[in-house]
């Protein structure tokens, strides 16, 4: 019982480290695979994040699903649209679960996790087909012409979010400096 009773102490472990940290698919942002290291550790030195748009929506349209606010009058979703930054020829790998909001209300404060994100496009004006993930276990990837761009925009979905939102903050996921090394859940 005691060893089932680490096993999921360590998966619980390793599901928070997957929260803390972004990923990046490239020699430039990505730290390359090697044993007791964090594999695609984004290097936010390289690259970087802006908020450029936060639209409010009581309904949107995805792949293979559709958000309808339940309480419209009283909760909508957030679609934070993004500039990012980075070196040209850089491929990007995005995490849904590396991302979650954090905002400012009338009175009080709340944070909501990402469950949806958008293809990456060289253009801010332009749709970007969002992909729904109940889960919140999703990514996205850069293709040719977004991966040889210096500048790219991507879409993050933030659900039920109350209408007396003020200042919204965007939490990109970065490890914590904790680790652990188990030998996974399979029985040998």
């Amino acid at each position: 019982m005691n060893g089932a009773f680490q096993y999921l102490r360590s998966g619980v472990a390793a599901l928070m480290m997957t929260t803390l940290f972004m990923v990046a698919s490239s020699s430039q942002g990505e730290s390359a695979f090697k044993e007791n290291s964090i594999p695609a550790l984004l290097d936010l030195d390289k690259i970087k994040f802006d908020i450029v748009a936060v639209t409010f929506v009581k309904e949107l349209d995805g792949a293979g699903a559709r958000y309808r606010a339940t309480q419209p009058d009283k909760y909508q979703a957030a679609v934070v649209t993004l500039r990012v930054a980075k070196a040209k020829g850089q491929p990007l790998r995005l995490h849904v679960p590396d991302f979650s909001l954090h905002y400012h209300r009338t009175n009080d404060y709340d944070v909501v996790g990402c469950t949806g994100i958008s293809g990456f496009s060289t253009v801010l004006d332009q749709d970007r087909p969002m992909t729904f993930f109940a889960a919140g276990f999703g990514k996205t990837f850069t293709g040719l012409a977004t991966t040889a761009a210096e500048q790219v925009y991507v879409d993050l979905f933030f659900g039920n979010i109350e209408n007396d939102v003020t200042d919204v903050y965007l939490l990109v996921g970065q490890a914590s400096g904790a680790s652990f090394r188990t030998k996974g859940w399979r029985k040998d």
